[in-house]
């Protein structure tokens, strides 16, 4: 009488792991010694990402995206994350990443 339900596909993560952002091993190393210091030293923090991108209107888009990425978890986006800093920080990398985009030099 009753047919075998199990032909519904199975249900996917949605959820990307953030600790594999990059296979870029500065990256990695970077991210590491941050952890669990953007609370105690945010400043501290925001320079070593400077330091990762260099002048930012030269970096590179694959280190723009990759520091995007980091930026949209959920410390961030919840604001728990929020010294001065940091929105700088912030607002220019999404800034260059739109300017690159609307130049039509991001893919």
């Amino acid at each position: 009488m009753f047919q075998n339900l199990s032909y519904h596909k199975p249900k996917s993560s949605n959820k990307r792991s953030y600790t594999n952002l990059s296979k870029d091993t500065d990256w990695i190393v970077i991210r590491k010694k941050m952890m669990n210091k953007w609370m105690c030293k945010p400043d501290w923090c925001c320079l070593k990402i400077r330091r990762f991108l260099g002048s930012i209107q030269y970096s590179s888009i694959e280190k723009l995206k990759i520091v995007s990425s980091y930026f949209y978890m959920s410390g961030f986006r919840s604001g728990a994350i929020d010294y001065p800093c940091v929105v700088r920080l912030k607002q220019e990398v999404f800034n260059e990443i739109k300017s690159r985009k609307n130049k039509g030099s991001c893919k």
